[in-house]
């Protein structure tokens, strides 16, 4: 075997062992970002009784019991950790009362925080 066909053969090796530990190590990062749990990370304080809370990427908008002291407009904002997603940012209209858990739009890299205001 010549010095030319063994370098041949170590390149080829080379780009083999490069493309498998990119397609590994992407695997790896991709389960972690899709398949990582939620866990509780904070709660606002309460705004007549309602509050957002949020986990890793999740987040609601809720009241305690007795439910909403006043009817009207409930804000949620929460601030997504990735510079590039805009917050999220929605209101609600409660009754007095009222008691629903609503759902926000997730923050697909995380959340930092979340504030809620009522108008």
């Amino acid at each position: 075997m010549t010095m030319g066909e063994r370098l041949s053969i170590t390149r080829k090796t080379a780009k083999r062992i490069a493309k498998v530990s990119l397609v590994v190590g992407l695997a790896g990062m991709a389960g972690l970002t899709v398949g990582g749990p939620a866990w509780s990370s904070g709660q606002t304080s309460p705004t007549h009784n309602c509050y957002t809370i949020w986990w890793s990427r999740d987040w609601n908008q809720e009241c305690n019991s007795p439910g909403a002291e006043y009817a009207g407009s409930y804000t949620s904002t929460v601030d997504c950790s990735s510079p590039q997603v805009n917050d999220r940012n929605t209101t609600w209209y409660r009754i007095v009362g009222s008691r629903e858990s609503y759902d926000g739009e997730d923050c697909v890299f995380g959340i930092n925080t979340a504030y809620i205001r009522f108008r």
